[in-house]
């Protein structure tokens, strides 16, 4: 009797265990495919907000340069200002990289991961 009742509790548990460890693989599985999800649509939408930014960029730097063209009076001397600002924009960014963006980078795809 009494190991008829040892038996049917170990079963018992056994199934139980069984069905816990099923639902955590399942649950993890889940949050596997929302952090997937979601990092898929910040990463489109960052393409999609590059893209169009990198489009304004180009149109205000081209303006830009055409207008001080027409001020220096040689609009190639326009190109050039403006290639120069972004060359010193690139040696700053190129000077920063270890101590501020790349962390900065780092840091918010980790948060990503973990959200």
């Amino acid at each position: 009797m009494a190991e008829e009742t040892i038996k049917s509790k170990l079963e018992e548990f056994v199934t139980h265990s069984t069905e816990l460890g099923e639902t955590a693989y399942k649950l993890a599985k889940i949050n596997a495919i929302r952090k997937t999800a979601n990092i898929s649509a910040t990463l489109i939408y960052s393409i999609i907000a590059a893209t169009l930014f990198t489009f304004a960029l180009l149109f205000t730097s081209v303006a830009a340069a055409w207008w001080l063209g027409d001020i220096l009076h040689s609009r190639a001397l326009g190109f050039v200002v403006i290639a120069g600002f972004y060359i010193i924009l690139l040696l700053i960014i190129v000077l920063l990289k270890g101590k501020s963006i790349l962390p900065f980078f780092r840091n918010k795809i980790v948060s990503k991961i973990y959200e």
